[in-house]
């Protein structure tokens, strides 16, 4: 009973969303970032940028409006901890956001996004005095997303984005990306 109301909603809410899309002309772009992540953790007293790449996908709306949907890896990044029980180790971010964004019309435009984002922070290879902790720490929790960006429209169907992108309140990211309009 319970997944016919599922259905029923899913199937509602597509066919809602399918006439505003028929009526304007909406495009699609999926794309691909690759770039810096910066750690800024608590007691951390250093830590390498990790490089890394996002997958997304864009669906325009109007007037510069977006939704994005995006998944991302930092790749590992060596640290070093301040306290006494851990001396070190690897960390690693992956995260699941879904932003609204605006872009400026022209050519060259701006990009702002906002929305919230899934985060799994793992801590790995870490070196602990007498060998006393685990291998493995981790975290997931949610955050809030905020980001600024500048792009370039080469065609209809192909843009190119900079932007910085505050993940989490210790973690954020300067990447370029590339959209291909389906």
């Amino acid at each position: 009973m319970k997944s016919s109301h599922f259905l029923l909603t899913a199937s509602s809410l597509f066919c809602m969303l399918n006439s505003q899309l028929h009526a304007e002309e909406k495009q699609v772009y999926v794309g691909a970032k690759y770039g810096q992540y910066d750690f800024n953790l608590e007691r951390m007293a250093a830590v390498d940028q990790g490089q890394g790449f996002a997958i997304f996908g864009n669906l325009d709306l109007s007037k510069g409006l977006a939704l994005e949907f995006e998944y991302g890896d930092s790749g590992n990044a060596d640290f070093e901890y301040d306290g006494s029980t851990i001396k070190g180790g690897e960390i690693r971010l992956q995260h699941i956001g879904a932003y609204g964004v605006y872009r400026t019309p022209g050519t060259f435009y701006g990009k702002v996004k906002l929305g919230v984002s899934v985060n799994h922070l793992d801590a790995t290879n870490l070196n602990c005095p007498y060998g006393f902790c685990t291998d493995t720490i981790s975290k997931d929790d949610g955050a809030t997303v905020y980001g600024l960006g500048a792009g370039l429209n080469f065609a209809k169907q192909f843009r190119a984005e900079l932007e910085y992108t505050a993940l989490d309140s210790d973690v954020d990211s300067f990447q370029l990306g590339i959209l291909f309009g389906l």
